[in-house]
């Protein structure tokens, strides 16, 4: 999720202070580690990096909506459900669940086609609710947005997210689902949107790393720039509550701290998964009995345990060189 050139806010906008201390309590309780170890030898983080400015540097185009061909919302919900068949196998997958996934879909009017969330909330019994918030269901693209938050909603409902007590491998199952959907697609004659979803989701993670960032940063620096002149000016002090208002998360240090340190989180979500799920997606593409292995995954399996299995490692080139070739297709 990213906020749009053409929009002042997204689904993420809504809810980011509580999302930023939901990730900070889970960092505390364990559920979460709170560094990145894949990135934490000189060798993976110099990787990593000359792999994300490679990102930036091509210049992925975002689609929106009026760029995917339009499909009524049975045919919609009959695709995605055709896709997750095959993604969990027919012995997992269950009608029961994907009822009340869609349940929990509500529309939005926005025209970024993965501009999408899914909130799982207690409720007092202790119960979890699922809230899925997506954009309008009117075109092919709607495929990829639900099977993407799906995953989320599966990996969640089944406590799997959490296996590997990495925040930032939250992203390759759903990012590896969206490839895999446009593989479908294409093949059952639907229609081949592979090059438009990649630009777009290649361009999600060049935001975070990049235009993302710097608002990031001018937010803070503004914000103290305001309370410094605030106590002394009245009309400072309307824009600095405004501004406030705008951007809870300014409010406190301790909940801007948060809130940087979980949106770090999310940009590397977004980079790491990318990276892995390509390479996963090249493995099911050389192999396709390897979606099996993938199944696994969505079964329980840790994904760290794959990625090894594969020989996929935050530290090798060759890991790197296999997202490098599918962002220079894409983007060319």
């Amino acid at each position: 999720m990213k906020k749009s050139n053409n929009s002042n806010t997204t689904v993420i906008d809504q809810y980011g202070s509580d999302i930023a201390n939901a990730y900070y309590r889970n960092c505390r309780s364990g559920v979460y580690r709170r560094d990145n170890i894949d990135l934490a030898s000189p060798q993976a983080t110099n990787l990593y990096n000359g792999y994300i400015t490679s990102v930036i540097n091509a210049n992925p185009i975002e689609y929106k909506k009026k760029h995917f061909k339009e499909l009524e919302v049975d045919d919609i919900i009959d695709e995605v459900l055709h896709i997750l068949i095959y993604l969990l196998g027919p012995n997992f997958f269950k009608q029961d669940e994907c009822f009340n996934f869609f349940k929990a879909v509500e529309q939005t009017d926005s025209e970024d086609i993965l501009d999408g969330i899914c909130l799982i909330t207690l409720g007092a019994n202790g119960k979890k609710d699922y809230h899925v918030k997506v954009a309008r269901l009117n075109s092919i693209s709607s495929v990829i947005a639900l099977t993407h938050e799906f995953i989320h909603y599966y990996l969640h409902l089944h406590d799997i997210a959490y296996v590997d007590h990495k925040f930032y491998y939250e992203e390759i199952m759903s990012i590896l689902a969206e490839k895999i959907a446009c593989e479908i697609l294409t093949s059952d004659g639907v229609g081949d949107i592979t090059k438009k979803i990649e630009n777009t989701r290649l361009e999600v993670i060049s935001w975070h790393y990049n235009a993302g960032l710097q608002g990031y940063n001018e937010a803070v620096n503004v914000h103290n720039f305001l309370k410094g002149i605030a106590m002394i000016n009245s009309r400072v002090k309307s824009d600095l509550e405004r501004m406030e208002k705008d951007i809870p998360w300014l409010r406190s240090e301790v909940q801007t701290k948060r809130y940087l340190e979980y949106a770090k989180a999310l940009r590397e979500s977004y980079g790491i998964g990318y990276l892995y799920a390509e390479n996963l997606f090249q493995k099911y593409l050389d192999d396709p009995t390897n979606i099996q292995k993938i199944q696994g995954i969505l079964q329980g399996e840790h994904i760290g345990d794959t990625l090894k299995y594969f020989g996929i490692k935050s530290d090798d080139e060759k890991t790197y060189e296999v997202a490098k070739q599918k962002i220079k297709r894409m983007c060319e």
